[in-house]
């Protein structure tokens, strides 16, 4: 079965000119109510149903998780799921794709198992970031050449805004900067 997300009926310019942005990694600072959350919804999904494989949600704890994406996550991929873990936040696609939800609050919880993609949603507040992305989740990327996405409200001068920077100067890492409003909200 072949599923086709139309990025120009389902996401603001500005976010999909990120979904449509072709580097491994990304990096998106953005005001409060910019569609973070949403856009990454949409690019997990897209990225999911074309390659069977592992993929992360990852919030600074298991609850923001649930809170932030869980009900989005299971709306926008009706149709293409076969199977819903309540208890685990779990969604098994058609294609035998996994979508986990995580919390960045125990990073041990997240190792062993290989990744075809991760999302780090407010990146800026995850405790022990350098830890939780260099000593667990890049590792698990290795082997499947899986992609990255950072995004977060700024939290002032720390390993985020590092990371935004660097991403300027690093082939295959993108990096946005964007207000509330030009989510058009």
């Amino acid at each position: 079965m072949i599923v086709k997300f139309n990025s120009n009926k389902l996401l603001k310019e500005k976010q999909r000119n990120v979904f449509l942005d072709n580097n491994r990694f990304k990096v998106i600072a953005a005001g409060r109510r910019f569609g973070k959350s949403y856009l990454s919804t949409y690019f997990i999904m897209a990225k999911a149903i074309q390659k069977k494989g592992n993929y992360f949600f990852v919030s600074p704890t298991f609850q923001q998780s649930r809170q932030i994406i869980w009900n989005i996550l299971k709306d926008k991929s009706r149709g293409i799921t076969k199977k819903v873990n309540e208890s685990r936040l779990e969604l098994e696609l058609i294609n035998g794709s996994i979508s986990f939800l995580k919390g960045a609050d125990r990073p041990d919880t997240m190792r062993g198992v290989s990744l075809s993609g991760v999302v780090l949603d407010e990146f800026g507040t995850i405790r022990n970031p350098d830890y939780v992305w260099a000593d667990v989740l890049r590792p698990a990327l290795s082997d499947q050449l899986g992609w990255a996405m950072f995004i977060s409200s700024p939290q002032g001068r720390n390993y985020f805004y590092d990371l935004y920077n660097s991403a300027k100067d690093n082939q295959d890492w993108g990096s946005w900067q964007f207000t509330t409003l030009d989510g058009g909200y």
